[in-house]
């Protein structure tokens, strides 16, 4: 019996699913194609139907991929610097406090200059 209402529930969630992605589908359709470029959507896409999901265009959907394996080097990087002791994390000019600003923005006087003088 739980494993009926089990794949009911499932079966149920598939068609929600389907269904909010049918209305979102419905509402992208009637933006311009102005509005659907700015947000990284491919009306091509839409017109396919809601099989055709997520909508984006090839730019957005590795722009997403890059801004996710970024932010699990950035991850790592920092679970790194955070197994470091203090005098190796002083012998890379970094404090414990810094570790994230560091990560995220560069160590101050050495990659933040240099991406000062780059612009």
């Amino acid at each position: 019996m739980f494993k009926a209402l089990k794949k009911l529930a499932n079966a149920y969630e598939r068609y929600m699913t389907y269904r909010g992605r049918d209305i979102a589908r419905e509402y992208l359709l009637r933006c311009d194609d102005r509005m659907l470029a700015d947000n990284g959507f491919s009306r091509e896409l839409l017109v396919q139907g809601v099989d055709a999901w997520p909508w984006r265009t090839m730019a957005e959907q590795e722009h997403i991929l890059r801004a996710t394996i970024d932010q699990a080097s950035r991850r790592q990087a920092m679970k790194n610097l955070d197994s470091m002791s203090d005098a190796e994390l002083q012998d890379l000019g970094i404090s414990r406090g810094t570790i994230e600003e560091s990560v995220m923005s560069g160590r101050a006087g050495v990659e933040r200059d240099q991406e000062m003088k780059a612009a």
